[in-house]
């Protein structure tokens, strides 16, 4: 990563980190940046198994923006819906293909 860059992404993780919101105390934000900061923190980004993905800051964030209000009906009613759709779209591009390739 250039100096350049280098520069920018720091400026930016220090504006996000002093514009934050959510802590409920100085004692929990200071905890999570003695947890980003720690030298065996890998961010969500780089995560190659689930195990280092739920070690990983983010992981608690992750799984609230995706589960926030929603019960284990709800979950199911939507994956099940997400399938249903991905398969149908799956079968639509499957159909176009095949004509594609018959011309």
């Amino acid at each position: 990563m250039s100096p350049e860059l280098q520069d920018t992404f720091a400026r930016a993780m220090d504006q996000a980190i002093s514009e934050g919101k959510g802590w409920k105390d100085a004692a929990e934000k200071q905890a999570y940046l003695d947890r980003i900061n720690d030298d065996d923190n890998l961010p969500a980004l780089f995560c190659t198994t689930q195990e280092e993905f739920e070690r990983s800051p983010e992981a608690l964030a992750f799984s609230q923006l995706v589960y926030t209000g929603e019960t284990p009906e709800s979950l199911m009613m939507k994956f099940k819906d997400d399938g249903n759709k991905s398969f149908a779209l799956g079968k639509q591009n499957l159909a176009k293909v095949s004509l594609f390739l018959q011309v």
